[in-house]
């Protein structure tokens, strides 16, 4: 996976611990910062935050689907 040091334009999302299960948000500004982000679990990482190309409103709403890459954020 590759690493960024800066979100440039993409949308920060952060991992983390919910109980047992790690959980996906949004953390950039304009989102629905309680909504989930369906997310690939196993690069999943309590704590760790990633640059995404874009998020969608999934078609029933309530949570967000990832679009384009995904890069870990030093």
């Amino acid at each position: 996976m590759e690493v960024v040091a800066d979100a440039g334009n993409g949308i920060v999302v952060e991992c983390v611990q919910d109980g047992t299960n790690l959980r996906v948000h949004v953390v950039s500004p304009g989102y629905q910062r309680g909504w989930n982000v369906q997310f690939p679990r196993d690069i999943r990482q309590a704590g760790a935050r990633y640059v995404v190309d874009a998020v969608a409103e999934s078609a029933r709403g309530g949570f967000y689907r990832v679009r384009g890459d995904i890069r870990r954020l030093s």
